[in-house]
């Protein structure tokens, strides 16, 4: 019995892992979009008109 579960284990990773590094690639996807998302949402908001007064009282 022991030795048919190491080999249906064996098996199970097999099938698993491309589902995993899908899983892995889509997530990298999605922190790279975010990333590209969230420097747009910031170089958006320092153009704001408040935030160049605040910079502008500060000598910056």
């Amino acid at each position: 019995k022991w030795n048919n579960m190491k080999k249906q284990a064996v098996l199970v990773k097999q099938h698993v892992a491309p589902l995993q590094a899908g899983e892995v690639a889509n997530l990298r996807r999605k922190c790279a979009s975010f990333d590209v998302e969230q420097h747009t949402f910031r170089e958006q908001f320092r153009k704001k008109d408040f935030f160049r007064y605040m910079m502008m009282q500060s000598g910056g």
